[in-house]
């Protein structure tokens, strides 16, 4: 039996062997660290992969070990790793959380979608793929718009357009060169001077950020052992999720969220 773990996480490679100490399967770990940074005491196997975000070697390894090995779990608790081992989990017949499952907590408009479909109040948004898109947005919603990435951890903003002029400037290429690059992009109203705040699962809040917060995470696929942040923005005079995000984990939380990807469950005296 063997445990595969996926470490994209900054900081170096966390103490995953001796969290899973009792699982009585061998530990292959994946990770984005260098060679030299990392404890190979206890893992069956170390594979540090220089292009670990960038490329498809992480799959290729999980499925070339697949071939020599029973692969029991596979456990994955960066945010920008839950679909790839979602998809993995689904590929291989896996216990866990599959690829449907994780794209509202790696996809904002995923995670709206969901949250929309449950009553679930949200900033308004929509894909960009071509440059109609934008004026469609502009003429819902009313300048400025801004445009984020979708598939870049944190969802940077790359375009604030406050009005025409912006957009025939920000798409005077077009949206993409060609259209099989059409970037992931959101579009969403930019709210510049809202409150905001964000929320953190069990954490004491004002009680209507709370009973928001509790809503949307009521509303989303169930993510063992990860702690829960909703950020919320005032809107309209009441508040509306953001994003939903899952990867600020604190050690213990870190370890509970691996335990519980493994298939273990209680805690470990490490």
């Amino acid at each position: 039996m063997t445990i595969v773990i996926l470490d994209r996480l900054p900081g170096g490679p966390q103490r995953y062997q001796d969290w899973l100490d009792d699982s009585g399967a061998d530990l292959v770990l994946l990770t984005a660290q260098e060679a030299t940074g990392v404890d190979a005491r206890g893992y069956a196997s170390v594979r540090p992969l220089p292009d670990y975000a960038t490329s498809f070697e992480v799959e290729r390894a999980v499925l070339a070990l697949a071939k020599r090995t029973r692969i029991t779990h596979l456990v994955a608790v960066a945010a920008a790793d839950l679909v790839r081992a979602g998809a993995l989990r689904d590929h291989l017949g896996l216990p866990g959380q599959c690829r449907r499952d994780a794209l509202p907590f790696a996809d904002p408009l995923a995670t709206r979608e969901v949250l929309r479909r449950a009553g679930v109040p949200t900033v308004p948004g929509g894909p960009v793929s071509r440059v109609s898109d934008l004026y469609w947005y502009a003429h819902q919603w009313g300048y400025p718009v801004r445009i984020r990435q979708r598939n870049e951890p944190g969802w940077p903003t790359v375009a604030e357009l406050t009005n025409e002029a912006d957009v025939r400037y920000y798409t005077r290429g077009g949206v993409a060169e060609r259209i099989e690059l059409t970037p992931s992009l959101l579009a969403e109203p930019l709210l510049p001077d809202a409150e905001r705040v964000g929320v953190r699962a069990g954490v004491a809040a004002d009680p209507e950020q709370s009973a928001v917060a509790a809503a949307a995470i009521g509303a989303l696929p169930a993510l063992p052992g990860h702690p829960y942040l909703v950020a919320l923005v005032r809107r309209d005079g009441g508040w509306v999720v953001d994003s939903v995000s899952c990867d600020r984990l604190r050690p213990d939380e870190h370890r509970a969220a691996v335990r519980a990807q493994a298939g273990l469950t209680g805690e470990v005296d490490h």
